[in-house]
């Protein structure tokens, strides 16, 4: 080794991350800790689209509880009838419509959300979601369990 890079102290090491500690950090390489109010928007959206036919009721599973599932599932049926929505392998071609003269079908959007923390763990939340020529107001309760927010009560009016 060349005398001018031996020093007396030891090389320091720079400390070993995991995908925990950069998620924590919120640095790349690990999920970042998604904000409540943003995981509420989210669900609402989706569970529009899957009313609307226009998503597979597939792509909400890790975001609901299995009993929230089940009656996504039951609804999805009743409103969506003649879709994809049930099959998982659905993808986005095979939920589209033909192409309406009238223009294409925008997505839903977010008019306005309510979040409201009822402990660490629990937020309820209250979302207006304009989606065609409807306004609907989705009620969303979230518990965070094993590191991510699922749906444990989900209501769309």
């Amino acid at each position: 080794m060349p005398p001018a890079l031996r020093t007396g102290r030891p090389r320091r090491q720079p400390p070993v991350r995991t995908a925990r500690s950069r998620a924590r950090d919120g640095a790349p390489g690990g999920a970042p800790e998604l904000d409540p109010r943003q995981a509420c928007c989210m669900v609402a959206l989706a569970a529009v689209e899957v009313l609307a036919g226009s998503r597979p009721l597939a792509q909400l599973a890790r975001w609901l509880t299995p009993d929230v599932y089940d009656g996504l599932a039951r609804r999805a049926v009743l409103t969506a009838p003649g879709t994809r929505v049930l099959d998982a392998a659905a993808g986005a071609r095979d939920l589209a419509d033909p192409p309406d003269p009238a223009g294409p079908t925008r997505r839903p959007s977010v008019r306005r959300v309510r979040v409201h923390r009822v402990d660490a763990h629990t937020v309820e939340s209250s979302v207006v979601v304009a989606h065609a020529d409807r306004v609907r107001a989705v009620a969303v309760r979230l518990s965070r369990s094993t590191g991510r927010w699922r749906a444990s009560a989900l209501v769309v009016g």
